[in-house]
């Protein structure tokens, strides 16, 4: 799979970057290297990531990543509908000039999740988190779930819409920033699923500050962050529990490989056809 999104010159070298991918790798082989959920989402993702490694221009390759993704979520997972959605409000909010462009397309991503969810209860009396995560958990105590120590449950109730609000910016931290789950000292599995998913958060952030400082030199490569913090947003909404968070997450990381290693020419661009002139010699 990774052989075709190409493998960068300087893979064998030790440094953050590839130890987190190194690490991701391990973790891609043991839980999503069988037939799973999971497995079928991985192979979906790396399909669109040929997509968006392929030289189509820019507006072919967004236009069909976005109906495959809407395919997708229509018949396999719903959330993933709401992806091209949010990545084009992202992708909106970028050419903003302000001084903290990252920042502010999470908080505005995020506040454009809750407003989402608000539409949807207003529609079918519940909120998204509230009728999805919520609701699931709320299960999972009552029958003994073994999952249920790494549970993300909201400290509010979520069945007002500042209640899921708040449901959803809690969910969005502990999911990509889980320093929550080092309370799991004695669990060694948790802790690294902790240290990675920490170490993959913040060091995509260094990486999608970069590419907004560089638009203009990184046209095709900074959809692959815009398509991935969306999904992020989304993850706050949905995760149920640490453990389906990195399992999750292990299903886009085709899109996370092109991430880490967006300045390597993984990303291809049209190529440019020579037009030749011929002048004819005027005869004297």
């Amino acid at each position: 799979m990774f052989k075709h999104l190409k493998i960068p010159r300087s893979f064998h070298q030790f440094n953050l970057k590839n130890a987190i991918i190194w690490l991701g790798l391990l973790m891609f082989g043991i839980y999503v290297g069988f037939p799973s959920k999971e497995f079928i989402t991985a192979i979906y993702i790396y399909l669109l990531s040929l997509v968006l490694i392929s030289r189509l221009n820019l507006f072919l390759k967004i236009a069909l990543t976005f109906l495959l993704l809407a395919f997708f979520g229509w018949f396999y997972r719903q959330y993933f509908l709401l992806i091209p959605f949010l990545a084009l409000v992202i992708y909106g909010l970028s050419y903003i000039k302000i001084k903290n462009r990252v920042l502010t397309v999470l908080v505005v991503g995020i506040l454009t999740a809750c407003f989402m969810s608000l539409s949807y209860g207003l529609v079918k009396g519940e909120f998204m988190s509230q009728g999805s995560r919520e609701a699931l958990n709320k299960r999972r105590v009552e029958r003994g779930d073994s999952n249920a120590a790494t549970m993300i449950v909201s400290p509010v109730e979520t069945d007002t819409f500042h209640g899921e609000a708040f449901g959803i910016v809690y969910g969005f931290f502990t999911v990509n920033l889980p320093v929550t789950g080092l309370r799991f000292i004695l669990k060694p599995h948790v802790i690294a699923f902790v240290i990675w998913q920490l170490g993959l958060f913040i060091y995509l952030l260094y990486l999608y500050s970069i590419v907004l400082k560089n638009k203009e030199k990184y046209l095709h490569e900074q959809w692959v962050f815009h398509l991935l913090f969306a999904y992020f947003v989304i993850q706050g909404v949905f995760e149920p529990d640490l453990g389906s968070a990195v399992k999750h997450k292990l299903g886009v990381f085709p899109w996370i490989w092109l991430a880490f290693y967006y300045n390597k020419g993984l990303i291809k661009r049209p190529t440019k056809i020579k037009r030749y002139v011929f002048k004819l010699a005027k005869n004297n």
